[in-house]
């Protein structure tokens, strides 16, 4: 297996209040398209799961109801103060069957003996997915499952109507996504990387959030996304335009969408599961 240098992870995960809320905005939008995948996928009652890229636990906790109390959740996050955030909101809730591993992906001591390991936005971010992917397999079960969601921004985001502003920050979203750091199509990749790992060719779905109205929380999400990157885009010379002010975004893309009547749908997430054959190990 190469070698894999997830410190080198740009990603923000958890480390701040700002970027703790975007995740648990960002599962508000998602989690109902997490849950039908590993519901597909034969996630289930009494099973042991690995979680890649756990962040703030938002997915644990969509696979802690899946597997009930007699099941185990075991999560790795690369990040400590996201594993901390983490763990202080299972302790709040009293969710007792999930462990967080603060650590890299390739370097954690992992058992021999789960049912299952999923992801969601994690593979993206990785510098050698494909290696990472290939060790986790090892410690999955013959006929287990293997379950992971990417987006993929080769779908843009989009609006129902003509919108200047958020065809602006669309137009901005679109050169951040030129820059180097994360996989922005990797969701369509995964096919290619699972048979890499020597696994079955994967089932594979396709979701996106999508909303209308005042009260819809994808105007929130896309003016939290925009407030994360604008750091690094400026370092790596691209700023926001004039018009952008991230302190009201989320308000003037819903007014923006309100009085249009516009829908806008958000990026796309790609899913793919399949199961380790008997033989494989």
């Amino acid at each position: 297996m190469s070698t894999i240098d997830t410190g080198q992870l740009t990603y923000p995960i958890g480390e701040t209040d700002a970027q703790s809320r975007r995740l648990i905005t960002q599962a508000q939008l998602y989690n109902p398209s997490t849950r039908s995948f590993f519901q597909a996928a034969g996630i289930g009652r009494g099973m042991k799961v690995l979680e890649l890229g756990s962040g703030v636990g938002d997915v644990s906790l969509v696979l802690a109801d899946l597997v009930g109390p007699s099941g185990r959740i075991v999560g790795v996050e690369l990040k400590a103060a996201a594993v901390e955030s983490a763990r202080a909101r299972m302790a709040v809730i009293g969710c007792q069957n999930i462990e967080y591993v603060a650590g890299a992906i390739e370097s954690v001591t992992l058992d021999q003996d789960f049912d299952a390991v999923v992801g969601r936005f994690v593979l993206m971010w990785l510098p050698d997915p494909s290696a990472v992917l290939e060790r986790v397999v090892r410690h999955v079960k013959a006929g287990g499952v293997v379950a992971f969601q990417d987006n993929d921004f080769t779908f843009s985001i989009l609006a129902s109507a003509p919108l200047p502003l958020f065809d602006t920050l669309n137009a901005w979203l679109k050169d951040s996504q030129m820059q180097t750091g994360p996989d922005y199509h990797m969701g369509l990749k995964l096919p290619h990387l699972y048979q890499r790992a020597g696994l079955p060719a994967p089932q594979l779905t396709l979701d996106a959030p999508l909303g209308t109205g005042n009260d819809w929380t994808g105007y929130q999400y896309l003016a939290e996304t925009v407030e994360m990157l604008e750091t690094p885009m400026r370092q790596r010379g691209i700023a926001l335009p004039a018009e952008i002010n991230t302190s009201t975004l989320a308000e003037q893309i819903r007014k923006e969408a309100v009085d249009n009547q516009a829908v806008i749908v958000l990026p796309t997430i790609i899913g793919a599961w399949s199961r380790k054959a008997a033989e494989q190990v």
